[in-house]
């Protein structure tokens, strides 16, 4: 499943802002990868990177998550 995920860029990014406690200014932005699984829900990293490690799949993630 992960690496039709990949082949089909199925991976996705959220941004969550970042912001200032003292002025409540966005400061910046912080990308979270999520796969939207057909079955499972919205994984997170926590949840599929344990998978990509074992089958050595991370070169493959970088490449799709700086492609998006």
């Amino acid at each position: 499943e992960l690496r039709h995920a990949l082949d089909q860029r199925q991976l996705c990014v959220v941004y969550q802002p970042k912001f200032d406690l003292r002025t409540y200014d966005i400061v910046g932005l912080e990308a979270l990868v999520r796969w939207p699984h057909p079955r499972r829900g919205t994984l997170t990293p926590e949840q599929f990177l344990p998978l990509v490690r074992q089958h050595g799949l991370m070169r493959s993630v970088t490449a799709v998550v700086l492609d998006l």
